[in-house]
């Protein structure tokens, strides 16, 4: 079965600040269904960048190895590329969101 990996990608640390509160709480276990997990949010990467995307990308291969189908996080834009390279996404399929997707 493919899995759904939606990132919701934050173009400054002002919009991740602005919207990351209100997409933690539609996100929240309550509003999701079984299938689903949210696995947070992460600002702009600034020190101990390797420490960083190993924790970013061992919470999400964790959870693409669930039985969870969809799957959300958030990223600065910044840090994408680097993020995304680390998780396992060959049964994935990958979108990009905006905050107004949300």
């Amino acid at each position: 079965m493919m899995k759904k990996l939606n990132v919701i990608l934050f173009k400054s640390e002002s919009e991740n600040e602005k919207y990351s509160e209100f997409i933690c709480k539609k996100l929240s276990r309550s509003n999701l269904s079984n299938v689903q997990e949210f696995c947070g949010i992460w600002g702009e990467i600034r020190f101990n960048q390797e420490e960083c995307l190993r924790a970013i990308s061992s919470t999400v291969n964790c959870v693409l190895n669930s039985d969870k189908t969809e799957i959300y996080f958030g990223c600065s834009e910044k840090d994408y590329d680097d993020i995304i390279s680390l998780i396992n996404c060959d049964n994935c399929e990958v979108n990009i969101l905006s905050c107004a997707d949300i």
